[in-house]
């Protein structure tokens, strides 16, 4: 992770990925090296072994917390990219996702007040439903960008695409991996997180290989003017987004002046090119 961090930051000088950054940074600290630490002082004796385990477990919460949040900020960043070209659709699309947001607070408030055991068990199912959502977010964005990355003007070789790629394969390893380890023995488990580590080292570097070549330029949306692209837009733009509105002055004097003109040729008035100015005056002799 930490190695993602440095290429992250030695190629991109725009900061349009920071919310990766800070991401790859907190995976870093809650996966390995808060655990590492805890581990080393417990065997050194310097923190007896309740407490570490203790503090592993608080860290941890902690960390499911602050991951789902940063997940949905890189989403909302994600998608505000892909739809860059889309003003209306961006509006809407993100109006979309805070909704799903709420829907996520509220399936986690009823997971707290359904009847279950009390006391921890009520923390660790909560935690659970918030990391599922967040997961399942990052799978709706993997498959939106997998379907329209080429209409969007974007390619399966841009960073963005590459950066849900990667998520994607966190997000589903950690769905199979809870699955898997429902209520299974240890011996179990043991094989099924071995398996879940090398999969986590392959989205690791398939992220440092799409930061490490070149950016594809992107390309302008160009789409049929009766594609349904389009129309969403306008009405994403209606509902959402409105396009630019002009002021309108108060009605112009161009006409009445013209009537005037004409007026004034009709009785033989102007024999000269007329003058839009002095073309009242000249009537009213």
């Amino acid at each position: 992770m930490l190695a993602t961090v440095f290429v992250v930051r030695k190629r991109e000088r725009a900061k349009t990925y920071s919310i990766f950054k800070w991401y790859l940074v907190s995976t870093a600290f809650f996966s390995d090296i808060a655990y590492v630490v805890l581990r080393g002082l417990s065997l050194l004796s310097i923190l007896p072994d309740r407490a570490a385990a203790n503090t592993w477990a608080v860290t941890y919460n902690v960390g499911v917390v602050t991951l789902s949040v940063l997940v949905f900020l890189l989403v909302r960043d994600l998608y505000s990219h892909a739809m860059a070209h889309l003003p209306g659709m961006e509006s809407l699309g993100t109006l979309i996702l805070y909704g799903s947001l709420v829907v996520s607070v509220v399936m986690v408030f009823g997971v707290v007040f359904s009847p279950h055991p009390s006391g921890y068990r009520i923390l660790y199912l909560a935690l659970y439903q918030i990391e599922r959502c967040s997961y399942i977010l990052v799978l709706c964005l993997f498959t939106f960008f997998a379907l329209t990355a080429q209409k969007l003007g974007m390619t399966y070789g841009s960073r963005a695409f590459g950066v849900s790629f990667g998520i994607a394969i966190l997000a589903t390893d950690h769905l199979v991996m809870n699955a898997l380890n429902w209520g299974q023995s240890e011996a179990h488990m043991l094989a099924v997180n071995l398996i879940g580590e090398f999969v986590q080292v392959g989205a690791i570097a398939l992220w440092m290989v799409y930061f490490l070549k070149a950016e594809p330029e992107r390309r302008l949306v160009t789409v049929d003017m009766h594609s349904p692209l389009v129309r969403w837009n306008e009405v994403a733009q209606m509902l959402g987004n409105p396009a630019g509105r002009v002021v309108v002055s108060s009605p112009s004097t161009f006409v009445p002046e013209v009537r005037e003109v004409v007026a004034s040729a009709t009785a033989g008035g102007a024999q000269r090119p007329p003058n839009l100015g002095l073309a009242a005056n000249a009537t009213s002799r």
